[in-house]
């Protein structure tokens, strides 16, 4: 029964522009969108533009250790973008505590230029999408 109730009611709301384009890891060389390498050492991850920088009161063993750990990381996608659709299909409704245009509107800019969030927010948010996702992968 919650999974029909989730289902219709996601249904019943506007759906959720694609991410696919702003949240693509992939790299290539027709690609307009800008990519921030966060660099230590010899690790390093790729983050979008929508992406606030690291504060730079974390010490470097901190950032080499989180990197090393995976914890700087995004999923790919289309996970990315059905988890933030789950987040805003099942849980925001009962607990709204984004704006939601805001929000998207800064997910989905190319360039960064609509707003820029911090990664600990976009993970946090991708996590209580994981809780009802319908994504197969992730029901096993």
């Amino acid at each position: 029964m919650g999974r029909d109730r989730r289902a219709s009611y996601a249904s019943s709301h506007e759906s959720l522009p694609s991410l696919a384009n702003s949240l693509s890891t992939q790299t290539s060389a027709s690609s307009s969108h800008p990519r921030r390498l966060l660099t230590i050492s010899q690790a390093y991850i790729e983050l979008p533009a929508f992406i606030k920088p690291t504060p730079i009161k974390i010490p470097l063993d901190d950032l080499e250790y989180l990197i090393k750990k995976g914890a700087l990381t995004l999923p790919e996608e289309p996970l990315r973008s059905e988890l933030l659709r789950s987040h805003f299909d099942f849980v925001h409704p009962y607990m709204p505590l984004l704006n939601r245009k805001e929000f998207l509107r800064s997910v989905t800019s190319d360039d960064g230029s609509k707003g820029k969030i911090s990664l600990l927010l976009f993970q946090a948010v991708m996590f209580t999408g994981s809780a009802v996702c319908l994504h197969l992968p992730l029901q096993s």
